[in-house]
């Protein structure tokens, strides 16, 4: 399962499109702050499955905190990253995910792109696709997964 890792897209559409069109993803994940933009690439492309959860800036959507999901036999927790104060470091978040029973932590937030494990936890922030156009392709098959970091 291929898996589109967004976040802090912060209004720049046409960003979600292109990288949404360079990887033909099987379903996207999207991390908060931009929600809006996430609402327009369902319109775009109404085949898309996307999962969105509630950043910081993202003040009038009905989005989750978080979801946590399996894809491809992968445990995944997913969040902004704001409520775990990830600027700060990355121990509650990779608590809250283990609490979940998740390998693999995704968030958003801090706009860098990062991947470190923690406490068992794999965690991967995809970096902004509106502050710098980055992002990351997850692939999850038979309980495991790789990761590639990308920009447009």
């Amino acid at each position: 399962m291929k898996i589109l890792v967004i976040s802090d897209t912060h209004g720049q559409r046409s960003a979600a499109e292109r990288a949404y069109i360079a990887e033909e993803p099987d379903i996207v994940v999207f991390l908060g702050d931009g929600r809006e933009d996430m609402t327009h690439l369902c319109r775009v492309f109404p085949s898309a499955e996307v999962y969105t959860v509630k950043g910081n800036c993202d003040l009038f959507t009905d989005a989750p905190a978080y979801i946590c999901e399996t894809w491809g036999g992968v445990r995944v927790y997913a969040c902004h990253g704001h409520r775990h104060d990830v600027k700060n470091g990355l121990s509650p978040l990779a608590c809250a995910a283990s609490s979940m029973g998740a390998r693999l932590a995704l968030f958003g937030h801090t706009h860098r792109q990062t991947f470190r494990v923690e406490n068992g936890v794999a965690l991967l922030n995809p970096g902004s696709l509106g502050y710098g156009e980055t992002y990351a392709v997850v692939t999850a098959e038979d309980g495991a997964f790789e990761y590639e970091f990308k920009s447009l």
